[in-house]
């Protein structure tokens, strides 16, 4: 906070640490290279454990001899929170094992990053598909979609298949890129927002109408379809 040399009518130095409703004050004697380690325990003003990421927003009071006000430096630091449960198998986690903090939006990776969503840039990118006329699906012809018109849900198997919501259609994406209808929803269920959700360990997709109080599971194969 000083540096090797300070000036003779610098007296005192005055901290303030502002972080999840709690506030930290310190005063200092001025001295030549002065540091202070601030701790916090990763809890809010309730005493409530904060997972994610938070801001810590630091204020440096400089008083000087004979000055009526004090000189205020502001700075802001993201520091850490508690993490998920650990899942590490004896101390060791894989890196492609990644956990996602819904609440604090951030995305604990493997590999020991984390990303964190809510302060992050947003990525939007267009969707193209080619136009290749009719494409079979489980014995059914159906007709392949050329663009998303109004995409409102996504899912992914977690393998090599996504499924997109637009509109009044579900669409199947697999490992080769290609766009195909699976589903056609009724005008009332299309109206309002709704969401896609896959099962890892069945295969099955679902698709749930919060507004209905609704939940659906979508055939995914041949014999459902029968």
């Amino acid at each position: 906070m000083t540096n090797s040399s300070i000036p003779a009518s610098l007296r005192l130095l005055h901290l303030r640490f502002e972080i999840e409703g709690n506030l930290f004050e310190e005063s200092l004697e001025a001295e030549n290279d002065l540091e202070y380690t601030f701790t916090w325990s990763r809890r809010d003003c309730y005493g409530q454990k904060v997972f994610g990421q938070s801001v810590l927003r630091i204020r440096v009071g400089y008083w000087y001899h004979s000055c009526l006000d004090t000189v205020w430096e502001f700075r802001e630091l993201v520091v850490p929170g508690f993490e998920l449960n650990d899942d590490s198998i004896l101390g060791w986690r894989l890196d492609i094992h990644h956990r996602l903090d819904v609440e604090a939006e951030v995305l604990y990776l493997g590999d020991g990053r984390t990303l964190d969503l809510k302060r992050g840039s947003r990525t939007v990118e267009e969707i193209e598909m080619e136009d290749s006329g009719l494409s079979r699906v489980y014995g059914r012809d159906v007709e392949e979609a050329t663009f998303l018109n109004h995409p409102v849900a996504v899912a992914h198997d977690g393998i090599n298949t996504t499924f997109y919501g637009d509109g009044r259609y579900v669409y199947k994406q697999d490992d080769s890129g290609s766009f195909i209808r699976i589903l056609e929803l009724n005008v009332t269920s299309a109206q309002a927002p709704y969401y896609l959700a896959c099962d890892k360990f069945s295969g099955g997709l679902y698709a749930s109408f919060p507004l209905e109080k609704r939940v659906i599971r979508i055939p995914m194969s041949q014999r459902e379809l029968e």
